[in-house]
């Protein structure tokens, strides 16, 4: 794995038509640069990704059907760095 990059796999239950998220937070000392998500089906989608704290990132997932999608895999990754004062 990158030094860079901490990555949050999760599986979730997304309920019809329902939205779930996943906060990855940075390593002790890291500052947050950036960030990626990704999802592992076509009937979700990926619907914001933003920093939720200074440590840590957010990403909100939507099921695109009109059914309970349970253990659904997605993952959220940040990529950190240290960051001089």
């Amino acid at each position: 794995m990158n030094p860079l990059t901490n990555f949050v796999p999760n599986t979730i239950a997304l309920g019809p038509n329902g939205g779930g998220a996943i906060t990855v937070d940075r390593p002790a000392g890291k500052k947050v640069l950036s960030d990626g998500a990704l999802e592992t089906t076509e009937l979700v989608t990926l619907m914001r990704s933003y920093p939720s704290t200074d440590a840590s990132w957010t990403a909100i997932y939507r099921n695109l059907t009109n059914t309970t999608m349970g253990n659904t895999r997605l993952q959220a990754f940040a990529i950190c760095a240290t960051v001089a004062p």
